[in-house]
């Protein structure tokens, strides 16, 4: 991180990719486009960090990428969390993949357990090959209502836990559900990312106190694959106005009344932009 500068603050701003950072309702990505020249003229000159954390695999972030005006972020935190490129997406974290493969994660029980699993009126679907990776299995869920739904995930976390497997269930967008180690997620990376910047240092109680390298870590998002950020200790949070219900549901029973919690009036990346200036963060 370079040195910085006088005026806007100096922050790490992670935020997931669709509908959070693009709003896939805004075709000529204007909104965006505006959130970019900010970003260059106000936050890359303090030494601003920008983290995006998606669940995309790599192969799905490239072809958005292709697509959408997107800069290119410092780290890429994709699939979850179970996967952190660096150096400006040029290299893996492999202290990351050490990590999650110490926990002695098992990839072909779990398809086994889902496979194992019925509960009618709710299909298991595996997503497309590019989002199955080292340490994420995803489904696509479909079922006849929402109760019968979180049902058949209440019992699939059941049966996993029978098994001795120790996985992490997301479920978001009212269709995704992702299969990880228990210590992968997106806030988890995050926290990681956070302790070898030297951001979070931890007291002589080992509890995580901010370093004063930045002024403030800003975590924005929209579905519920992305509640763990803003669990992270002492962030600043974004949920922009198109959030879906799981983590609407999740602001009202934990974040309402946070004064570090800010639920955007604005959608996707009017929605970011909208937070920096509440926060002060923009000069």
């Amino acid at each position: 991180m370079a040195e910085a500068q006088e005026g806007s603050s100096k922050v790490i701003l992670v935020s997931d990719l669709d509908w959070t950072m693009v709003n896939h309702h805004d075709p000529d990505h204007r909104d965006l486009r505006a959130f970019n020249e900010i970003w260059k003229t106000q936050f890359s000159t303090t030494g601003s960090t920008l983290i995006f954390s998606s669940g995309r695999s790599p192969v799905l972030y490239r072809e958005l990428a292709e697509h959408v005006p997107l800069l290119q972020p410092d780290v890429l935190v994709c699939s979850v969390g179970t996967e952190i490129l660096v150096d400006h997406m040029s290299k893996t974290d492999e202290a990351w993949e050490s990590y999650l493969d110490g926990q002695g994660w098992d990839r072909n029980m779990v398809l086994s357990v889902v496979e194992a699993c019925h509960v009618d009126g709710v299909d298991f679907t595996l997503q497309q090959e590019t989002e199955q990776r080292p340490h994420k299995v995803s489904y696509k869920v479909h079922g006849d209502n929402a109760d019968h739904i979180q049902k058949a995930i209440d019992g699939l976390r059941g049966a996993l836990d029978a098994k001795g497997i120790a996985a992490n269930v997301i479920y978001s967008g009212s269709v995704d559900l992702d299969i990880l180690p228990q210590r992968a997620s997106k806030g988890k990376a995050l926290a990681f990312l956070l302790e070898q910047l030297g951001v979070h240092t931890r007291d002589d109680k080992g509890e995580v106190q901010m370093s004063g390298k930045v002024d403030a870590v800003v975590v924005c998002g929209d579905s519920g694959n992305d509640i763990e950020l803003f669990e992270v200790p002492h962030v600043h949070g974004c949920i922009v106005a198109n959030a879906h219900q799981e983590l609407r549901q999740w602001y009202d029973e934990h974040g309402k009344g946070n004064t570090n919690m800010f639920f955007a009036s604005k959608d996707g990346p009017a929605g970011i932009v909208e937070c920096l200036s509440h926060y002060t963060f923009m000069k």
